[in-house]
């Protein structure tokens, strides 16, 4: 059951059962909100390590630095990383003399 051959489960059960696996049933997830708002200069410093965060884990996904557009998300990192692939599928003949 809900293997590629299987037809009789649809990709919207898999995904909704992976789900419930991870996150359990009903799902494990807390949002915890301060109780006062958080300053400025707090705000930005947050904002500003988890841009950093971020752009990390997109320069280790891609193997180089992220360019802009796909760190700001207008451009989708899932073509860069098909043509890395197809990069490094390509074979170089060793010619030695």
């Amino acid at each position: 059951m809900g293997r590629k051959g299987d037809s009789k489960v649809s990709k919207g059960s898999r995904i909704e059962n992976n789900f419930k696996k991870r996150f359990g049933d009903p799902p494990r997830i807390y949002a915890v909100y301060p109780k006062e708002p958080v300053p400025a200069a707090e705000r930005e410093w947050i904002n500003k390590n988890i841009a950093k965060a971020v752009f990390e884990l997109m320069k280790d996904i891609l193997g180089r630095d992220p360019i802009p557009d796909e760190f700001s998300g207008r451009v989708s990192i899932e073509e860069s990383l098909k043509k890395a692939k197809a990069k490094r599928k390509q074979v170089v003949p060793d010619y030695q003399i």
